[in-house]
């Protein structure tokens, strides 16, 4: 078995904003004459191959790296191709791992379909597990008066920013003093106005979607590799929940014209009372509830970056 070097296909050096120290990353396009079943002898054939091995240096810029850390991925078995990372790093880099590694950023735009409304939700004292007073919700109506059927959709902008640290232990982010602290964070939004690369969001309008940790190992010390992805969304977090139930205000049944109970849970208005007419009639007269559904917690303790 061999491996064959196809091309260099990516090469990118990255500055610490904090320390000024530099790193760098090379990714390898790799072909193999056979299987492999062991990724660690691809990376071991194609350094024999010409893969700069570690301790090797790049100079590519005006001072010197040299390379840190391997990460062979298969990206097509069939094809017997595989990607090879090969990370790069200055001397204090290498004796201050993993601290010494920037803050990793990335931001993308995520579309967010929705049903079209002509009434926005007045989101002014949304806090997190409370219910705004019920708002008016009124749909599109075509000429005749009558709502749209189906309804029509629409799209809204979120940003999802994606950051990754590579650090010693959860001390390294803020004041958290656990890792179940800090995985705390899973589905709660900023209680307070932040800034997260370079965008600022009022509170609740960022949402930490997941948060992902790897414990790995680079010359005998063990590290773990952090990930964080979050949704920002201008308009904030929060549920749209229809008005509605089996029951009206003074909790009795509602009915139907024949007597019978409803089926599933009935429109109601604003005081509590069934919603009457028709099913357009009670579709152009829904009314809904803004509900904060996501914990607020104070975000500033995490120590995220809040530049590129």
């Amino acid at each position: 078995m061999a491996i064959t070097i196809v091309r260099e296909c990516f090469g990118r050096r990255f500055t610490s904003s904090a320390n000024g120290n530099e790193t760098a990353i090379r990714v390898y396009l790799c072909w193999a004459d056979s299987n492999y079943t062991d990724l660690d002898d691809v990376l071991a054939d194609a350094i024999t191959a010409g893969l700069p091995d570690l301790n090797d240096i790049y100079s590519a810029s005006s001072s010197d790296l040299i390379v840190v850390r391997h990460a062979p991925t298969e990206m097509d078995k069939e094809k017997d191709l595989y990607k090879i990372i090969v990370e790069y790093a200055s001397d204090d880099y290498r004796y201050n791992f993993p601290t010494s590694i920037p803050w990793e950023i990335s931001v993308s735009s995520v579309l967010q379909e929705y049903e079209a409304n002509t009434t926005e939700f007045d989101t002014t004292g949304l806090v997190a597990g409370n219910l705004l007073a019920v708002t008016a919700n009124q749909p599109p109506l075509n000429a005749a008066g009558l709502p749209f059927d189906p309804p029509p959709m629409d799209f809204k902008g979120l940003v999802r920013i994606n950051l990754r640290k590579r650090v010693n232990e959860y001390t390294d982010f803020g004041t958290i003093s656990s890792w179940n602290e800090l995985f705390g964070y899973v589905n709660s939004c900023n209680d307070d106005a932040i800034s997260i690369a370079e965008i600022s969001g009022a509170k609740y309008t960022m949402w930490m979607e997941n948060i992902a940790a790897s414990n790995l190992k680079q010359n005998g010390a063990t590290y773990y590799d952090v990930t964080f992805s979050i949704i920002y969304d201008p308009q904030y977090h929060y549920q749209r929940i229809l008005n509605a139930g089996y029951h009206d205000k003074n909790r009795e049944m509602i009915t139907l014209k024949n007597g019978e109970p409803v089926s599933q849970p009935w429109p109601l208005d604003a005081a509590g009372d069934p919603i009457g007419g028709d099913a357009i009639n009670r579709k152009i007269n829904a009314r809904y509830f803004a509900f904060g559904f996501k914990e607020d917690k104070d975000w500033s303790v995490i120590g995220l970056p809040t530049l590129w």
